[in-house]
């Protein structure tokens, strides 16, 4: 072959000097590629030629300078660099990577970015769009934060033991004196006597809870007599009985012989303190719905709307957003009525029932059994 058209390989020095990670340029007939450093080419390249300049028979002889090869140089150099080749791309020349391939992966991944972005952005406002307004929790007034509870003081509790009775601790409060007593001036006309009082004495015991169900649940401020709690009954001769506080002479009004004599009727009113101690009394319930009224949102704001009303039976709904309390009033025989068909869910959560003490139980409304003389305030969740 003729000398001239012999291909030649110039192995030029590093291009970083003194660099453990130094490229080195080789050119073959005028053309110059790139190679990274290979622990291989290092050895059989620079240490073999530096080897008291002895090569093996059959090779050519490389300086650092240059070196000119035979025929069997092209395929080494070859083998060279593709096992060059092979090994994984490190960050930097990732990043200096510029060819078509590596131009679209980048482009095509970002695009993918932004088509993400986009449809967060979308779906977010979807969201936003249909979620329903919040209703704006209005402002109370003092009045309107819980049941309201009227007195008379001459009947309430003697604390001075003249046998009248007083409440020195409202007294001393101006602004619960002066309020206390313009609701009083505007309720003395329309509320007078106690509930137990209205009530034939055969129906009583029944009674009496499903009023309270009746009053502290329904919308506006309920407002209800001293001694309602205890089903306490007014005189023949007066509509303000003595507080009965417990069982001493009088009472517990007073220590003194008080201003009007206590009645001893044969319909006997347990006290204060009895019926404290009384889990299923007429007290206790008084304060289970009283609880209810003032920490159940629909009670305080709710919409009202009613759901059932025949000859036995009231029931009727406060509605607040997805929250909702259903108040189920029987003043007849036991009944079962589908609820669900009145566009109520299918389960609510019991809170109050006149006649026992069960509480978060679960009740089925579509076929739930009315029970006869009960009153039941139920909580459930309506997502529209």
């Amino acid at each position: 072959m003729d000398e001239e058209l012999k291909p030649t390989i110039n192995v030029a020095t590093p291009l970083w000097r003194g660099s453990p990670a130094a490229s080195y340029v080789v050119s073959e007939s005028q053309s110059s590629v790139v190679v990274p450093p290979d622990p291989s080419f290092d050895q059989s390249v620079f240490g073999e030629a530096s080897s008291q300049n002895k090569l093996p028979s059959g090779s050519t002889k490389i300086t650092e300078g240059s070196a000119r090869s035979s025929g069997s140089t092209r395929p080494q150099a070859t083998r060279l660099l593709n096992a060059s080749s092979n090994r994984i791309l490190n960050k930097m020349e990732l990043q200096m990577a510029s060819g078509p391939k590596w131009m679209c992966i980048r482009r095509f991944t970002l695009a993918l970015f932004f088509i993400a972005v986009i449809c967060f952005a979308a779906a977010a406002l979807v969201i936003v769009i249909q979620t329903p307004e919040c209703k704006v929790v209005p402002k109370l007034g003092w009045w309107q934060e819980g049941p309201l509870y009227r007195i008379a003081l001459q009947s309430f509790r003697d604390t001075t033991g003249n046998g009248i009775g007083d409440l020195p601790v409202y007294r001393t409060s101006e602004k619960i004196e002066r309020n206390g007593w313009k609701i009083q001036y505007k309720i003395k006309k329309k509320f007078e006597g106690h509930i137990a009082s209205m009530i034939s004495e055969k129906q009583q015991g029944t009674y009496i809870k499903l009023c309270a169900v009746l009053l502290l649940t329904m919308p506006g401020t309920p407002v209800f007599y001293y001694g309602d709690e205890i089903a306490l009954k007014d005189y023949k001769e007066s509509k303000y009985p003595l507080m009965r506080w417990d069982k001493s002479k009088y009472a517990g009004f007073a220590n003194s012989v008080p201003w009007i004599s206590p009645a001893y009727t044969p319909v006997y009113t347990p006290t204060v303190n009895q019926q404290s101690e009384d889990p299923l009394s007429t007290l206790s319930f008084y304060r289970t719905l009283g609880k209810m009224r003032i920490e159940e949102q629909p009670l305080q704001y709710g919409d009202f709307s009613v759901m059932l009303n025949t000859t036995n039976i009231l029931a009727y709904v406060r509605q607040w957003h997805e929250t909702g309390i259903l108040v189920i009033l029987n003043f007849g025989g036991a009944v079962t009525y589908d609820f669900t068909a009145l566009n109520l869910p299918p389960t609510a959560v019991l809170l109050a029932k006149s006649t026992n003490l069960t509480q978060c139980e679960l009740i089925h409304l579509q076929t739930m059994v009315i029970e006869a003389n009960v009153g039941y305030v139920l909580r459930y969740f309506k997502v529209e």
